[in-house]
């Protein structure tokens, strides 16, 4: 399993009560989320991700060893399950990437049991702190980045949004919690790695249209990070249980 990063007290707290049979992850990715939730729920016997980029998943499955995890590729949109075949469903940072987002909230409802979990963590653009900022506008430009390629990556919300959409879902006994750290990066080092990131990223946006802005915002971001250093974006935890329909 994917060494997981250390969480506040706060997300323990929401998740070491939740001890699903079947927990599905919604975009996947290469499993980081489910790493941090097979670490800190009370318990499951099940785990499945599902993403669509089928070298997401092979990523994923190559990480894990826990006969009790599995990874699919699948649709979010159209996933391939029966009704209320899950007892937990899980998204993470990935909100605001999808096109059609009241279609992958409904097929989460739908596989979902009535009084069964949800679990939500996103990302939001209220940073505090420099360190904070320029980790939220690498995001911003490297969403940029894939909307020049024609991928679909919207802006991280502000966490007023974010909180109007969780409340939308209607769900029971929702709580959140919050974790915005003030620990940030400040060395050449680090500075460079994201240099590094960086360049890979642009490498991409080459002969696109917007391929000389996206530089230009790229040089002023490295001097930026160079000269404040990088934080962690806020992040917030929701909780909740499906109402019956």
């Amino acid at each position: 399993m994917p060494e997981t990063p250390q969480i506040p007290e706060a997300f323990e707290a929401l998740l070491r009560p939740i001890r699903p049979a079947r927990l599905l992850d919604v975009a996947t990715g290469v499993g980081q989320f489910v790493g941090l939730l097979a670490e800190h729920l009370g318990g499951f016997d099940e785990i499945i991700g599902i993403d669509t980029s089928e070298k997401a998943i092979e990523q994923a499955r190559a990480q894990f060893n826990d006969p009790r995890i599995h990874f699919e590729c699948a649709d979010a949109e159209r996933m391939p399950y029966p009704d209320d075949s899950f007892d937990a469903v899980a998204i993470s940072n990935s909100l605001h990437h999808m096109e059609d987002l009241p279609s992958v909230l409904a097929e989460m409802r739908r596989v979902l049991a009535p009084h069964a979990d949800w679990i939500v963590m996103e990302m939001h653009d209220d940073a505090t702190t420099p360190g904070a900022r320029n980790a939220l506008d690498l995001h911003r430009w490297a969403a940029a980045v894939d909307r020049a390629l024609g991928r679909y990556h919207e802006p991280v919300w502000g966490r007023s949004v974010l909180l109007s959409q969780l409340d939308a879902l209607g769900l029971a006994d929702f709580r959140t919690a919050e974790w915005a750290s003030d620990s940030f990066d400040l060395n050449a080092e680090a500075a460079d790695r994201m240099a590094e990131t960086i360049d890979r990223i642009l490498a991409q946006a080459k002969g696109t249209p917007n391929a000389g802005v996206l530089s230009d915002e790229a040089e002023r971001l490295i001097e930026r990070i160079r000269s404040e250093g990088i934080g962690q974006q806020p992040f917030l935890l929701a909780v909740g249980r499906q109402r019956p329909a």
